[in-house]
């Protein structure tokens, strides 16, 4: 996959490439609960996760559609390139309450609350 490093958020999300199985769905659930976020804005949702490593994020897009986008991070300590996976709209909020279930009981609120938002 050619990176382009930069910001650029306003991009229609690209569709799954493959259809998940349990194991992705447990894999995702957990992935999502360490690291992901969800935001939502005049009700329409959207998804994050940020990470060092490209290859967990493009796991996400082959299974659930959207977006990748890297960034440099100019860390005196660890300068590096961040990957960023996101989703939005009616994709981000199937998503997300497809692995609703299988998150902990804090990030089923925090959901809860974003959605009525």
């Amino acid at each position: 996959m050619a990176r382009q490093v930069g910001q650029v958020w306003a991009s229609q999300d690209k569709p799954a490439l493959i259809r998940s199985t349990l194991a992705d769905l447990h894999w995702a659930a957990g992935y999502y609960e360490g690291e992901g976020s969800m935001s939502a804005n005049r009700g329409s949702g959207y998804v994050s996760i940020s990470q060092n490593q490209s290859w967990p994020n493009e796991k996400m897009q082959r299974l659930f559609g959207g977006n990748i986008r890297f960034r440099q991070v100019d860390s005196k300590r660890n300068p590096h390139i961040s990957s960023f996976w996101f989703i939005t709209g009616p994709r981000a909020r199937g998503f997300i309450m497809t692995i609703y279930s299988l998150l902990s009981p804090n990030r089923q609120m925090q959901i809860r609350k974003c959605l009525s938002a």
